[in-house]
């Protein structure tokens, strides 16, 4: 038996067609409302500046003895220099002289005890993260470390609006 199809009914042809009865249907709904969501500039408040403490020695720094000339010449030998970390509980080995305490100490505080210099910064770090090129963990030295120069560190900011940019400054996990 051949396909038929069957007829529809009249609302049909009522409702759907272009003709003088399609006026009576209800015009279609407003489009939805779309807030505008223009960001405004965002208020700078920068941080409170803060003096610089000095730098106190900790777990993970290098320091490098200087033996005096005068000690090294009765000892038959030119100036000696010797590189030691500062270990977990804060000591430094001496060898013949033992551990020297030198935890939370500033330099100049750990030179009335020995004479040395810093060869290397490892207890206090920075970590920058978020839009930066290259998220990085800066070491924290003698010298204050800026904003600038820790966002440079990362390679700088990626944000594509600088404008509407928020930097947030942790300081001991306070914001």
């Amino acid at each position: 038996m051949p396909y038929r199809p069957r007829s529809l009914p009249q609302s049909f042809y009522e409702t759907a067609s272009t003709g003088p009865a399609h006026s009576r249907l209800a015009a279609l709904p407003d489009g939805p409302a779309v807030p505008d969501f223009t960001p405004e500039p965002l208020e700078l408040r920068a941080p409170p500046r803060v003096k610089a403490p000095p730098y106190h020695l900790g777990p993970g720094d290098m320091v490098a003895i200087i033996r005096p000339a005068r000690v090294a010449e009765l000892a038959g030998a030119g100036a000696q220099r010797n590189t030691f970390t500062v270990r977990d509980d804060g000591t430094i080995s001496i060898p013949d002289a033992g551990r020297v305490q030198v935890p939370g100490r500033t330099i100049s505080e750990a030179e009335t005890t020995v004479s040395l210099e810093v060869v290397a910064y490892n207890s206090k770090h920075v970590a920058v993260g978020g839009l930066v090129a290259t998220p990085v963990v800066v070491p924290l030295t003698v010298t204050p470390l800026t904003l600038g120069q820790a966002i440079a560190a990362a390679g700088g900011l990626t944000t594509r609006d600088r404008e509407l940019g928020t930097i947030r400054i942790y300081r001991s996990g306070d914001l």
